[in-house]
């Protein structure tokens, strides 16, 4: 490799479905914090070696989250590498990462798959087509490498005590042999690795109980709590489980055990402690039982990193500024990155905020203030540092999926449920830059409405209307009207009947709005307002004019996902802004 220069790329993969074993929050952190560490760790010991193009290596000021992308993107020249080095670093990626024995990595190595590829790289003019073939090349490696096959039966997995017949209650599919605490709950090695890693104490104490919390009481006001409760009972066994703010979790305790009666104590010492703070807590129902979820993931990135979308201006897409276009965004992405976690550390936490995909909570009172910073900050720390690169007009995107769900509903199946409306919202249409708005109900049925990003403050302005006189009854009385109407996959009409039912369902629309506005007096307000909400949700009856079809599923979960949220909003003045300009259109 004497004098020649090269195009390198480095990943480490699958890391979604690594991080998402998680069967508490804290796993989420620690499985992200772990690849972050790897991928640090290999920008580390290669730096004087290779140019680092992606991720950006400048330092970033405030990074309180894991904002390190899996792909390392380099050159190598004047001969500074060899083959060595790169198997060096194969063989040894985890080592100053995780503390355990050689069985338990080299298992890990199977799961957390490093695979490289050098490519020939001769100048800035084939700079593209390079790229492109890496690519390329790397993913038909990670598509054709044979899994190694590690033995079962060794000793690691046979000794006596701690094999069990389970499976690992985080994965589901390696074998526990790890007990959890108590001997309540079993892991496997890997698993386990996960569960001890260290982060900030922070972050190794929350649940998706404290973000339900969020909505009743100041972050900062929880952590003191849980702060001074720790100073008080170091020498105690027990520890306070957050969940019991909630009686009911109390009540599924052992009656009058030590664990119920020492949560009990801690409740009430609990609210005591609000109640100091200023907090009005009168009855057990007032406390908020549920969270937000958000993810967001890029729209297109794969084809705007390698110069292949139509958004970037000529120059870039032949690729002759492509290297550095690649270094600008990914400095962007970092700065974005870390700008997102900062922001919604006040109500929330982000588990991994690396620019283009985002996973984070946050407490359901505050999930409009969450989404006006993320779009805040995309807008001017992507877009707008990154105009002179795109062409007049565009802009990159981003889809979101939000899922709100009870503190009790297994984080496995919201993280699962997150993850395949995302997928629903990139597919909806070609242009993505889309919102899916996930409700899980009490019974596990889910309510999803679709929106542009653009059109985000509607569900805001539906809530401001329903805390203001609107009644959510219209809705069912729109459905009862029109049931068939409720699934467009269900349900196509003639040439004939298509214009009549789609004038029949506007009419019906704006005058069942104006029925559920009988309590405003003045008439000439009342219609102005009823024209207002019309004209707001109407754009959510899907009608497909080509399939003769429309639906009215959408505009009925925008309604009853509206109505859940708006005990939580009832201060809010989204509506007196109604008429600003949103970022990007």
């Amino acid at each position: 490799m004497t004098n020649k220069k090269y195009l390198g790329i480095i990943t480490v993969s699958p890391v979604q479905s690594y991080i998402e074993q998680a069967e508490e929050v804290k796993d989420l952190y620690k499985g992200s914090k772990i690849i972050s560490n790897i991928i640090q760790n290999i920008i580390n010991k290669l730096k004087d070696k290779i140019n680092v193009i992606y991720p950006n290596t400048e330092k970033i000021e405030n990074i309180t989250v894991n904002n390190i992308p899996n792909k390392i993107v380099f050159t190598i020249e004047n001969g500074k590498f060899d083959k060595s080095t790169f198997k060096n670093i194969e063989n040894n990626y985890l080592n100053e990462v995780i503390n355990s024995n050689e069985l338990v990595k080299e298992e890990l190595k199977e799961i957390l798959k490093l695979t490289y590829i050098l490519v020939p790289y001769e100048n800035e003019e084939n700079y593209k087509e390079i790229y492109s073939k890496a690519v390329y090349y790397l993913d038909g490696i990670k598509k054709y490498t044979p899994i190694k096959q590690i033995e079962k039966n060794n000793e690691l997995y046979n000794k006596k005590g701690t094999r069990s017949s389970n499976n690992c209650v985080i994965c589901g599919e390696r074998i526990a042999t790890k007990l959890k605490s108590e001997g309540k709950y079993q892991l496997c090695e890997i698993c386990n690795i996960k569960r001890e890693y260290e982060v900030h104490d922070e972050l190794n104490n929350i649940s998706l109980s404290d973000y339900a919390l969020y909505s009743n009481f100041e972050k900062k006001d929880i952590q003191d709590f849980k702060d001074s409760l720790k100073d008080k009972n170091k020498n105690n066994s027990n520890k306070f489980d957050i969940q019991c703010v909630f009686p009911e979790t109390i009540d599924n305790l052992p009656k009058e055990s030590k664990e119920q009666t020492f949560q009990k104590k801690c409740r009430n010492e609990f609210l005591d402690h609000m109640r100091k703070k200023g907090y009005e807590v009168k009855e057990d129902s007032e406390l908020c039982r549920y969270y937000a979820m958000i993810m967001f993931d890029g729209d297109n990135m794969g084809k705007i990193i390698s110069g292949n979308s139509s958004i970037l201006k000529d120059e870039y897409r032949k690729g002759v500024n492509l290297k550095e276009f690649q270094k600008k965004l990914s400095k962007a992405q970092s700065e974005f990155g870390a700008n997102v976690s900062t922001g919604i550390l006040p109500y929330g936490n982000a588990v991994y905020s690396g620019g283009d995909d985002f996973l984070g909570f946050v407490g359901l009172k505050y999930l409009k203030e969450a989404i006006e910073q993320i779009e805040e900050n995309h807008y001017t720390g992507i877009n707008e540092k990154l105009s002179n690169y795109l062409n007049k007009n565009e802009k990159i995107t981003k889809s979101y999926s939000i899922v709100i769900a009870h503190h009790k509903t297994p984080l496995k199946k919201v993280l699962r449920i997150g993850r395949e409306s995302l997928a629903l919202c990139k597919n909806r249409e070609d242009s993505k830059d889309g919102m899916c708005i996930t409700y899980i109900t009490g019974s596990g049925n889910l309510n999803r409405v679709f929106l542009k990003n653009k059109n985000y403050k509607d569900i805001f302005k539906l809530i401001y209307h329903l805390n203001n006189g609107l009644s959510s009854k219209f809705i069912t009385n729109l459905e009862v009207e029109f049931p068939k109407f409720f699934d467009m996959g269900n349900t196509s009409l003639t040439d004939v009947e298509y214009p009549k039912i789609s004038q029949m369902t506007n009419y019906e629309l704006k005058r069942l709005i104006g029925r559920s506005l009988s309590n405003l007096n003045n008439s000439d307000d009342k219609e102005l307002i009823k024209m207002e909400i019309y004209t707001l949700l109407n754009n959510y009856i899907d009608k497909n004019s080509n399939n003769r079809k429309i639906s009215i599923e959408n505009l009925a979960n925008l309604v009853y996902i509206a109505d859940k949220l708006k005990k939580y909003y009832k201060e809010d003045d989204t509506n007196n802004n109604n008429n600003e300009n949103q970022r990007g259109e």
